[in-house]
Formats: structure tokens, sequence, C-alpha cells
């Protein structure tokens, strides 16, 4: 599992510069030494590491889209929320933005952490053994999942 996240520009992009907001030191290394990103200073370096090796400690589903909607339920049960499931999508906000909302009352991020081992288990089974050559579109939302992850620690 290290591997697939190992010495990746895209984490940098898609992961932790939503959050520059939150900390400013935003920059990963990766050590090739430790298998590990460098903890710096004002960093999520800490815990980035800590998010891989948790995804990597469960067992990966085989729907991971079911925890996702478990998520998207928390959030369709506010009254201010608009949102309905449309088929296989949810409809009336951006997707990004009912994974984060819902994701507060996913306790510590539970569904949204197995959604992401989900996601990072079918880019293995295509092929896709490292972020990087995941396929656009399923990587852009596994490091939305990751980044609202975060933030929901932060």
């Amino acid at each position: 599992m290290k591997s697939f996240f190992d010495d990746s520009d895209i984490l940098l992009e898609l992961v932790l510069l939503p959050l520059e907001h939150i900390r400013s030191n935003w920059d990963l290394y990766w050590d090739d030494d430790e298998y590990k990103y460098v903890e710096e200073e004002n960093s999520f370096a800490r815990e980035l590491n800590e998010l891989i090796l948790q995804v990597a400690s469960v067992i990966p589903p085989s729907n991971y889209h079911m925890h996702e909607d478990k998520v998207a339920v928390n959030f369709s049960k506010n009254d201010w929320a608009n949102i309905e499931k449309d088929g296989r999508l949810w409809t009336g906000e951006e997707y990004r933005i009912i994974l984060e909302q819902g994701g507060f009352e996913d306790w510590d991020q539970s569904d949204l952490v197995l959604a992401a081992a989900g996601r990072v288990k079918a880019a293995i089974a295509r092929g896709q053994n490292n972020i990087e050559t995941m396929e656009d579109t399923h990587r852009k939302m596994l490091c939305i999942i990751l980044s609202i992850i975060l933030y929901h620690r932060f």
C-alpha cells in the first residue's frame, strides 16, 4: 500500500493543496530510506503517513460506493440538505461537498477510510499500481476522500 502512494506529486496537488488554508507547509518530500513522507513542521506529512498506514490496515471492501453512500446519507439527514440519490449518483450538490459535510457524522472517518481502501484495491486490480497511474476520475475522487479525512482530523 505504501508503494501505491510513494513519492507522489498528485498527493501534493490534489490532497494537500486544498488544505493550504489550514497549514502553510503543504509540500511533500519522500524519504526513500524510511519509505514515508518527511515529517516537517506545520505540514500534513505525519497525518498523511498515518492515513496511508490506516488505509493499508483495513480490509478493502469490494463495494466502496456503499461506504461513500453511508457518508452521503449522513448529509442528507440535515433539514437544509437538498440532495437525493438518482440511480447510482447523488444529485443536488457537488459530490465532494456531500462527502465533506456527511463526514462530520462519520465517526473517525471509518466509512471514508474504507471507501479510500476500496478505491485503491480497485485500482490495483486494474493494474494501476501507483496513484500516479490511476485512472483520472477515480484518482481525483480518491484524493478528495483523503483530503476530506485530513480536514476532519485537523
